[in-house]
């Protein structure tokens, strides 16, 4: 039990302490982005998703410590390091991202890589890969079809997180409450292992969340939504919670769909001309009424009137926890099935 709250706390603690050095080190190299939603566009450190992976490989080396001296179970040691390894490998193509700017299709061709790790540990027999569990449907027999899509099960959250990072505190408010709702579903499908992962990684956001909350004092970089979002979608394939994960991920999800029909692919956000909203000179935003302007959750958001930034996040934040409530739900109805 105190093994378990130490890595609850553990990687929040770290992240809080950890992110303004982050801040300090990015602002020395000159590591800057423009805020695109206020007033004078003033420049902010970015690259902060390396504070997320410091926090997480410090939190993951305790883990193997006590492990060792007999306070944890060997086989969660083994998922916790192999969903740890996916969100290295995936931070690590967000930083190279993030220093020489990828190709959307070398991005998300690159993340694939990232599901290397969870398919050694379906390999091995670690878990079971292919029998996915749907509300009222049951218990799912995909095998090799399951095999052909697991990458997408890494690219697509991984992109889908990245995408819908726009403003301030998007990526740890929403995700983080993602990994609670996901800790409560583990909780409901008696899967305790799970349920301890989803609280550490929603710890470590938490952590995280006072630097990037409006206004922020770092931008997260691909370095930390590609990490999160492959953390995501490789915690789904684990520990087998792939349904309750892609409830909590709609608001993502609907974000990229809109934006790839939008602008008919997969583009480089940098080098789209149209912005999907317009920043006022009092720091309103509004919708861009170019038609040409690609489509995304937030414009929708606007299309009832101009709002705030602050307004708008929480509005995604809503949305977010519909979805997170949608997912405790299908989760209730999942459990005589996995009790099966």
């Amino acid at each position: 039990m105190l093994s378990s709250i130490l890595l609850i706390l553990l990687p929040g603690l770290i992240a809080y302490v950890v992110t303004p050095r982050v801040i300090k080190v990015m602002k020395r190299f000159g590591a800057l982005a423009p805020d695109m939603h206020k007033p004078g566009r003033p420049l902010v450190p970015e690259m902060g998703g390396t504070a997320l992976l410091v926090s997480l490989t410090a939190t993951v080396l305790v883990a193997h410590l006590l492990a060792l001296v007999g306070f944890l179970d060997h086989v969660f040691i083994k998922k916790l390091t192999l969903l740890y390894l996916t969100f290295v490998v995936a931070a690590c193509i967000g930083l190279i991202d993030d220093l020489y700017v990828l190709s959307p299709e070398i991005k998300v061709i690159s993340t694939v890589l990232a599901c290397l790790p969870i398919l050694y540990g379906g390999y091995i027999g670690l878990y079971t890969l292919g029998r996915p569990v749907l509300p009222i449907v049951g218990r799912l027999r995909l095998t090799i079809i399951y095999w052909l899509l697991l990458p997408f099960a890494i690219a697509v959250p991984a992109n889908a997180v990245n995408m819908l990072d726009v403003m301030n505190g998007i990526m740890p408010i929403t995700c983080s409450l993602a990994f609670t709702s996901l800790a409560i579903s583990a909780t409901i499908l008696g899967k305790y292992d799970a349920a301890l992962v989803a609280l550490m990684l929603a710890s470590l956001l938490l952590g995280y969340l006072p630097y990037n909350k409006y206004p922020a004092k770092v931008f997260n970089g691909d370095v930390g939504t590609i990490a999160v979002g492959a953390a995501l979608g490789a915690y789904a394939v684990i520990f087998g919670m792939e349904f309750p994960t892609i409830v909590t991920l709609l608001p993502h999800i609907m974000n990229g769909f809109y934006v790839i029909t939008s602008v008919k692919g997969l583009k480089e956000r940098r080098k789209i001309a149209l912005r999907p909203t317009v920043v006022r000179d009092d720091g309103v935003i509004e919708a861009n009424p170019d038609p040409r302007a690609p489509m995304t959750l937030v414009r929708l958001i606007l299309a009832r009137g101009p709002l705030c930034e602050r307004d708008i996040v929480l509005s995604v934040t809503v949305l977010e926890v519909v979805s997170c409530c949608l997912a405790i739900i299908s989760s209730l109805l999942m459990r005589v099935h996995v009790a099966g």
